[in-house]
């Protein structure tokens, strides 16, 4: 009877500890690969790192976010704003504003830049091309109008960068420069220049 004893004893300590190898639910790094509960461990990511993820709407913010969104939106951004080298422009470079001027004859020289000179008054007008008004003692005509003009004796229309005053008075002169169409009309939007001079006494 004691013999019998002693193997159901074998026996039962041989059956807990064989049960116990076998489970293993309470095993959090085992229990991850029981089939149907697929677990990973989270991770967490930067702002910076979750701005590249496929699919996300997520953005960094800041100076270096910005700059990158930027990047991502094309190679053919470019920034908004009116690009002024390619417009039509005009400058006077002589006389000077302010000089001191003998009187007699007085020729103005002026410069003219992205605009094409033509002796084509009076014709249709072109875009990009037209002449000059140069104008004396009277304020450049700013209307919109198809012809802008002063009185007689005040202005003159050529297509020449250069053009000559004869016997101006002493005195304080202005000298202005205006871009015009071949119709006449004023090249929109306006361009002009005007300098002021003094025009002293033969001595």
């Amino acid at each position: 009877m004691s013999y019998l004893a002693f193997w159901l004893a074998v026996i039962f300590s041989v059956s807990c500890s064989f049960a116990q190898l076998i489970d293993v639910s309470n095993t959090p790094t085992e229990g991850a690969f029981q089939a149907g509960a697929f677990q990973t461990t989270p991770v967490t990511t930067s702002p910076s790192q979750q701005a590249y993820e496929i699919g996300s709407t997520t953005t960094s913010s800041g100076p270096q976010a910005t700059s990158r969104r930027a990047n991502q939106s094309g190679k053919n951004q470019t920034t908004s704003g009116i690009q002024t080298s390619g417009l039509p422009s005009v400058t006077i470079t002589s006389p000077t504003e302010g000089a001191i001027i003998p009187a007699g004859n007085i020729t103005v020289t002026v410069d003219v830049k992205n605009f094409k000179l033509v002796n084509k008054l009076g014709q249709m007008d072109v875009g990009g091309e037209g002449h000059l008004r140069y104008f004396i003692d009277v304020p450049v005509p700013t209307s919109s109008g198809m012809v802008a003009t002063t009185g007689v004796g005040t202005f003159v229309r050529t297509p020449d960068t250069s053009w000559t005053w004869q016997n101006v008075a002493p005195g304080l002169h202005s000298f202005s420069i205006q871009l015009a169409n071949n119709d006449y009309s004023n090249v929109i939007p306006l361009v002009y220049a005007t300098v002021n001079v003094t025009v002293t006494a033969p001595t």
